[in-house]
């Protein structure tokens, strides 16, 4: 059954094969009854929880390895933008006219370009982090997403109190157009899970 091996293999991402498979084999007894609506329903909060269960099992563990990942995100975006900068001067010949028309993120181009360095980058991240946290792949890769928008939003609000600014408004970014939101915000954090989710299937197959 399709439904069984998908719902098989998402489980399987945050706990053991043998239990993945014992609980979705709990489940389909009662789908009978209640419905595959409440069937994927209850595939998804067991995923929940069991992220929920690595992240509170070690938080400390789960916080150096959120801000290392910050960090490697930043690193990545800084070299991304570094190599744009260089090039952009080379394709005007370092003269006097290198810095006009600048890399523009908001073109066609522009986007297209950062949304897949951003979501090869953030593969990449989640592969490192999920090889640094054996049997809580995924949770490492949650704990650094929740972190990277934790920290701008803190900002924003200790900026609000402390320097009561309105310009202090213009670093909460705005709700974008569903475009935006999908290539700047939903695509590299799936790419994020993605790698990590690699590290883990890669480990499952290895002989025990």
């Amino acid at each position: 059954m399709r439904n069984a091996h998908v719902a098989q293999w998402m489980l399987s991402l945050v706990t053991t094969p043998d239990r993945a498979a014992s609980t979705v084999g709990d489940l389909l007894e009662d789908r009978a009854t209640s419905g595959p609506i409440r069937f994927w329903a209850s595939i998804a909060f067991t995923v929940l929880a069991l992220l929920w269960r690595d992240l509170a099992a070690s938080p400390g563990r789960m916080a150096r390895l959120a801000i290392y990942g910050m960090i490697l995100q930043f690193l990545f975006m800084f070299v991304f933008m570094f190599v744009v900068f260089i090039g952009a001067l080379a394709a005007r010949g370092f003269g006097s006219r290198a810095f006009e028309a600048p890399f523009d993120p908001s073109a066609i181009s522009g986007a297209i370009a950062i949304t897949l360095f951003s979501m090869a980058s953030q593969f990449q991240v989640g592969r490192v982090l999920a090889k640094r946290s054996p049997g809580s792949e995924l949770a490492a890769c949650v704990a650094t997403t929740v972190l990277g928008y934790a920290v701008p939003i803190a900002i924003v609000i200790a900026l609000r109190e402390l320097v009561n600014l309105p310009t202090a408004q213009s670093l909460t970014a705005g709700p974008g157009t569903f475009v935006e939101n999908v290539m700047y915000q939903i695509l590299p954090i799936l790419a994020l899970l993605a790698g990590g989710a690699r590290v883990r299937r890669q480990r499952l197959s290895l002989p025990r």
